[in-house]
């Protein structure tokens, strides 16, 4: 069985889930490289991270969502 990715943002030494796809690694750099260099951009830590049962955390999602569209108006 492959394993799953998904994006992550670190935040005060925690990472938070923000995407609800789980793909492996391949698709999932494909996927999520606008969102990994738009975060890392904004001065995020952003990461693809292997999916256990972590729940997506949709206060940072949102946080995320809002930060990117004030620098990339998107």
């Amino acid at each position: 069985m492959r394993r799953l990715y998904s994006l992550f943002v670190k935040e005060n030494g925690t990472w938070f889930r923000l995407s609800s796809a789980q793909l492996p690694l391949d698709s999932a750099r494909r996927i999520f490289q606008n969102s990994l260099l738009a975060g890392t951009f904004n001065g995020k830590e952003m990461g693809l991270r292997p999916v256990k049962d972590e729940p997506v955390s949709y206060q940072a999602q949102m946080e995320y969502e809002n930060n990117r569209s004030k620098m990339f108006g998107s």
